[in-house]
């Protein structure tokens, strides 16, 4: 967004969407121009403009749903992720945002069930370390054995990725 002049993005497609109001991506970047400022409230709003006009944006929603959870409005968040999960062409997208955002968040309870879903619906090992890291930071002795059990219950070749394999590493150690 022109060279992280945020401020400069700001009167453009403040501009923008004074001469072409119906124009969903002046919004839609006036939206993305407020988030960058840190001004969450008005990113929303902005966002929501754009997607009076294109409803059918999902990155529009996905953005949407970051802003919300900074502005800890988690409720509202979370009543965008099932229309977007419903019309997303990959479901597991929408939930990996949410549960980004939460993380980011500090709200690793909130975190916990998204992950859960995802492990439901991908049965990923990467997911499991998620719970796992999810328990410890809720500091749930009950969850974090559970899904530390899981994890070592997986033969180590069927790992995905640097980080599954760093957390498995890791939890392996947990016991020592």
């Amino acid at each position: 967004m022109i060279d992280k002049q945020y401020d400069v993005a700001e009167q453009i497609f403040t501009q923008v969407t004074s001469l072409e109001p119906e124009f969903m991506e002046g919004w839609y970047q006036l939206g993305n121009a407020y988030y960058y400022m840190n001004r969450y409230e008005k990113a929303v709003k902005n966002y929501k403009k754009a997607l009076k006009i294109s409803p059918d944006q999902p990155g529009i929603k996905e953005n949407m749903i970051i802003a919300l959870v900074k502005q800890k409005k988690f409720d509202q968040a979370a009543a965008l992720t099932p229309e977007l999960i419903r019309d997303a062409e990959d479901p597991i997208r929408p939930l990996g945002i949410l549960q980004n955002a939460y993380r980011e968040a500090g709200e690793f309870t909130r975190a916990f069930p998204v992950t859960q879903e995802l492990y439901r619906r991908e049965k990923k090992t990467m997911h499991i370390a998620g719970c796992l890291i999810d328990a410890s930071a809720m500091k749930d002795n009950a969850l974090i054995e559970k899904y530390y059990k899981m994890l070592l219950k997986v033969p180590v070749d069927e790992l995905n990725g640097e980080e599954a394999a760093l957390t498995y590493h890791t939890a392996r150690n947990f016991n020592d």
